[in-house]
């Protein structure tokens, strides 16, 4: 079942709460004036910060709560500043990750990431990316210790139509990937060790000398959560974005 109607974002009463550590609504982010930074609503501090945008509809806000990335350069960077005392970015235990995606072409890309490095795999690191198989985009997930890699590889996705996209971490049991409320693919988390280190996080793309993997498409509603959301919640955040 795709999302028909996310022209605009809700208010937000409706979403999940427990454990929000980000939250980009998009609804903020504007080409005039210039957004800089984009604000989290989780009440974190946790602000993203704008990199390429071009300030146009095809290049920045579409002026219905979306970001709209260009596939060239085009991403947020988080650096974690919480004024908590400690980063909530560090996503080490159990966490989620959910956002609304469209994409408009058929390319390989990296939705969220906080890989740094020089190789393209190795490292402590989570990636929600695509790759294409077939012909078609393919919805991937990697965690990594940089000994015991946790994979995941969902549904083919269509350009030119939303999806709710969710990635569930229950640490030293399952890494799953949900589409819309529908639990699509659930691994085994073999990841035993951390997988992070103080990294900053990037919305769109890779720190990764030389392939960046930019995304080309629009998200909203960009969440981070401390740990593992039930169904019943992922559901509850992909009713709140009708």
């Amino acid at each position: 079942m795709l999302i028909k109607n996310v022209g605009t974002m809700n208010n937000g009463k409706n979403i999940v709460k427990d454990g929000l550590v980000l939250w980009l609504d998009g609804k903020d982010f504007t080409n005039n004036p210039q957004t800089n930074p984009l604000l989290d609503r989780s009440g974190q501090g946790n602000n993203g910060t704008p990199n390429g945008f071009a300030y146009t509809t095809s290049s920045g806000s579409d002026e219905k709560g979306g970001i709209v990335f260009e596939g060239v350069d085009d991403c947020v960077k988080l650096e974690g500043t919480s004024t908590i005392g400690i980063n909530p970015l560090d996503l080490d235990d159990s966490f989620s990750i959910s956002l609304l995606a469209k994409f408009n072409t058929t390319e390989a890309a990296y939705l969220v990431s906080n890989y740094q490095g020089t190789s393209p795999y190795l490292g402590n690191h989570i990636n929600f990316y695509t790759t294409i198989e077939g012909g078609k985009i393919q919805i991937k997930a990697q965690i990594d210790d940089n000994v015991h890699p946790t994979n995941c590889a969902g549904s083919s996705l269509n350009i030119n139509e939303w999806y709710y996209l969710t990635l569930v971490r229950d640490k030293g049991v399952t890494l799953k990937i949900y589409v819309n409320e529908i639990e699509d693919i659930s691994e085994t988390d073999v990841t035993t060790g951390s997988i992070l280190s103080n990294r900053d996080w990037v919305i769109s793309g890779r720190i990764y000398d030389g392939n960046y993997r930019y995304f080309n498409g629009e998200l909203k509603d960009i969440k981070f959560y401390n740990r593992a959301l039930s169904s019943t919640e992922i559901t509850q955040n992909y009713n709140a974005t009708k």
